[in-house]
């Protein structure tokens, strides 16, 4: 027997949509739920949830009126079992995970196809808090590979050099670097 409040979310920052439908919207209807899609194992579940909860319905099309938690290019109004099963996939991953694939986005655009994040995790270089941080560090590294003497770091422009270094690189708001150029 399915029990709505399993499904329903209770975490203001959890990750989750809001499903109604387009009958009830156009006879001025908002009448639906969160949907918490970390309590949901796949789309199938997923939507067995969606038609029991508008079950008043003979064949009800869903309109997934809001959305939180994943990123809007995971989101459209109307979602089908693929774009279920995509969003899915994001939910299975962890923090680190989730706020890289949101950089990676966030840089390049992107549609959660299977290996988008096989290619955020080869672009990035890691997560800095700012990419002044990164910057100095490659600058150590060269200057420590050239063997230079401790006293050229004094006279080395580390600004000019974060300046030229980021034509090169992409940064997202929670600090993930990627490589432009891999």
């Amino acid at each position: 027997m399915l029990v709505f409040k399993d499904f329903q979310m209770h975490d203001a920052n959890g990750i989750g949509v809001y499903v109604g439908t387009y009958k009830k919207y156009n006879e001025g209807s908002l009448y639906g739920m969160w949907i918490d899609l970390e309590a949901v194992s796949d789309a199938e579940e997923f939507f067995k949830v969606c038609r029991a909860l508008h079950s008043d319905e003979a064949d009800p099309e869903f309109m997934f009126q809001d959305f939180q938690g994943f990123p809007d290019e995971l989101y459209h109004e109307s979602m089908n079992t693929e774009d279920i099963e995509r969003i899915l996939k994001y939910v299975a991953l962890d923090d680190d995970e989730r706020k890289m694939l949101e950089d990676y986005y966030e840089c390049y655009g992107g549609n959660f196809e299977d290996d988008e994040l096989d290619r955020a995790k080869e672009r990035c270089v890691g997560c800095y808090d700012s990419f002044q941080d990164y910057a100095d560090q490659c600058a150590d590294e060269e200057l420590a590979c050239m063997n230079a003497p401790e006293f050229c770091t004094r006279y080395f422009d580390y600004e000019a050099y974060a300046r030229d270094l980021k034509y090169d690189y992409s940064v997202g708001s929670h600090g993930y670097i990627f490589n432009d150029n891999y």
